[in-house]
């Protein structure tokens, strides 16, 4: 025989016990995220198990249906949910099942049986529902036992005929005469012959002198027809519906006329397709998919907090080899991160000491040169102009030169000879040239703003000149060969 698939069977056998509604809805809480979401991915969401419900069963199977499939992840949680929600919903049938030995052959025929049969001792009759239940978690008790010690036979034909026939929507009633033979379609389309035209608008508009009084149990009930069947769309096909009908009807030897049958039909068939239409819109409607996805975002918010921690303690005993691997790697990555940044500190001192060195050189080459020579150019108000648009600091220098230099460079910083405490002072600004004075100017003064020229990456510069024109020149040629 044809294996079933038991997972739609254990939604609809929660579902069906309506006396722990609560108790899903308590279980379902407990992750509703991920059972929403396995629900939705499931193919048996929108399967007929769940269509021929009532609203607040179908309901209750989606939610059952989600936790469910989420079991089948090896969830723990979801296990635990299920085992609690079977185990009340049939707790008869559970002690039962808990009664018998494990040890030993389980006649799972009997046991469901028995149930069946105290059940109809307290009733005249038992539900389809309430039959169909208890079979399927029949089911759900019997793996409790090994597989090769249930002996299971007539269940097993039961469960698939259920699965193949009473879940089968080609097995059901067809809608439309092109799916029955000839003969079947004359007879319906004579009984189709004899309705009104406007049968459905009569139950629409729901005259006040209808002799029937169909509509008086909606005014019993506080319903008003008109609105109910108003938004319903009736169609050829529905009329086909109660002729196909009428037609099976007769085979079962209803005796009714066919006008009287479909007068009280349409009702039902119009109350039918508004439960159809209600149950679309609040599926189609309900705010669940809001509530999880604010539900989702919050979880995510608390474990955002605490993830490292609570992993870290969950994980430490399993994954000992792992968390003491990733500290090595990490002592590895802090060492070499040291030592990066030991050789990016080396390199910024060597390219500073070789800036020193070039602007010594510089110096050097100039002291070489003819010290009498004649100034080739004055430069022009335009190319000293130039220098307010670059940050400069003049380390040293007698005064008179550096009073000099200042009515050229107003906005330059000075430092004179000799006054070490400036150059550790919050308010000396961050310089692009620094330049030193080198006839006016101390040892200690000179290496303490060469670090710090080196810690701004400014461009180096020596003055050998007393003369105020030469000294510019100087300033001038570093700066424009550093542009």
């Amino acid at each position: 025989m044809e294996q079933v698939n038991l997972i739609p069977f254990y939604a609809c056998a929660i579902a069906f016990a309506r006396h722990i509604r609560s108790d899903l809805e308590k279980e379902y809480s407990k992750n509703a995220v991920n059972y929403y979401s396995a629900a939705k991915q499931s193919e048996y969401y929108n399967a007929l198990f769940s269509d021929e419900l009532s609203l607040q069963t179908e309901e209750a199977y989606k939610k059952a249906l989600g936790i469910v499939e989420y079991s089948y992840t090896e969830d723990e949680q979801a296990q635990i949910s299920l085992d609690i929600l079977f185990k009340k919903g049939y707790r008869k049938l559970y002690n039962i099942f808990k009664r018998l030995p494990k040890d030993e052959p389980l006649h799972f025929d009997s046991v469901i049986g028995e149930i069946i049969y105290v059940k109809l001792a307290k009733s005249d009759h038992v539900s389809d529902d309430n039959f169909n239940g208890n079979l399927f978690a029949g089911y759900y008790f019997s793996d409790m036992w090994p597989q090769e010690l249930i002996e299971r036979k007539e269940c097993d034909e039961l469960l698939y005929f259920i699965a193949n026939y009473g879940y089968n929507p080609e097995r059901r009633i067809q809608k439309g005469l092109s799916k029955y033979d000839c003969a079947f379609q004359e007879r319906a389309k004579s009984y189709i012959s004899q309705l009104p035209k406007d049968l459905f608008k009569q139950i629409q508009l729901a005259p006040k002198n209808d002799e029937f009084g169909y509509t008086t149990v909606f005014d019993i009930e506080s319903l008003s027809s008109v609105s109910i069947f108003s938004e319903l769309q009736f169609t050829r096909e529905d009329l086909e519906a109660i002729a196909i009908a009428y037609t099976h009807g007769k085979r079962g030897g209803i005796r009714e006329d066919f006008l009287t049958y479909a007068k009280y039909t349409s009702y039902i068939l119009a109350m039918c397709k508004a439960y159809k239409q209600s149950k679309e819109y609040y599926f189609q409607h309900n705010r669940e998919d809001v509530y999880i996805e604010v539900e989702s975002i919050k979880n995510e918010l608390l474990q955002a907090k605490s993830a490292l921690s609570e992993s870290q303690e969950r994980r430490i005993s399993e994954q000992k080899a792992y968390t003491e691997q990733i500290q090595r790697l990490s002592d590895q990555i802090n060492l070499l991160k040291q030592k990066n940044d030991a050789l990016k500190s080396e390199l910024q001192k060597v390219e500073g000491e070789r800036r020193e060195l070039y602007a010594l050189r510089e110096h050097i080459f100039s002291l070489e040169s003819d010290s009498e020579t004649e100034i080739a150019n004055e430069l022009s108000k335009e190319q000293i102009q130039q220098f307010k648009n670059i940050s400069g600091t003049i380390v040293g220098g007698h005064p008179s030169l550096i009073k000099k230099l200042k009515t050229y460079l107003p906005d330059w910083q000075y430092i004179s000879a000799g006054d070490v405490s400036t150059v550790r002072s919050a308010a000396l600004k961050k310089s692009d040239f620094v330049f030193f004075v080198t006839a006016h100017l101390s040892h200690k003064l000179y290496y303490a703003m060469i670090a710090q020229a080196q810690d701004w990456n400014a461009k180096i510069g020596y003055l050998s000149r007393m003369n105020i024109d030469y000294a510019l020149q100087e300033i001038y040629i570093l700066v424009n060969n550093s542009i």
